[in-house]
């Protein structure tokens, strides 16, 4: 049986950020089926790194909003990736990562209820519950094949 474990929070890493300047692969291509690998971030991430997710997700702790550096990149690999963010996340305007290589497949779990999209900047989504704006995901990249 599988646990969490807690390793990239302010309380292992300090309360000024947890510094990621290089990549942080998240592989859950060996765990059980119907099990992820997750990375749970419950306090700032800093730096210019790469989190790379391959069968697995990324989770921005709810209890209050995280700073996620514009300069930190979630790269999706294989179309079973899946980024949630907390409560509030998206509305306290602290999550500024780059999502690169979102595909059909992937899922980014809001934290809130956005019934409208529109996009007027390349690579910046806006979502919107009725005319209140809900917050802003940077998609740098976005995947696509021709068929």
């Amino acid at each position: 049986m599988g646990g969490v474990s807690y390793l990239l929070d302010d309380l292992t890493n300090g309360p000024d950020a947890f510094l990621n300047d290089g990549t942080i692969v998240i592989n859950g291509g060996s765990a059980p089926t119907g099990q992820y690998a997750y990375a749970y971030f419950t306090g700032p991430v800093a730096g210019s790194g790469a989190i790379d997710v391959t069968d697995g997700g990324v989770y921005v702790e709810p209890a209050s909003p995280t700073a996620f550096s514009s300069d930190e990149t979630i790269v999706f690999e294989d179309g079973k990736g899946l980024v949630t963010l907390g409560s509030g996340e998206l509305a306290s305007g602290l999550f500024e990562a780059q999502m690169e290589n979102f595909q059909v497949g992937d899922t980014i779990d809001l934290g809130a209820l956005a019934t409208t999209v529109s996009s007027n900047d390349v690579g910046v989504v806006s979502l919107f519950e009725g005319v209140s704006l809900v917050g802003t995901l940077n998609l740098a990249r976005i995947s696509h094949t021709d068929e």
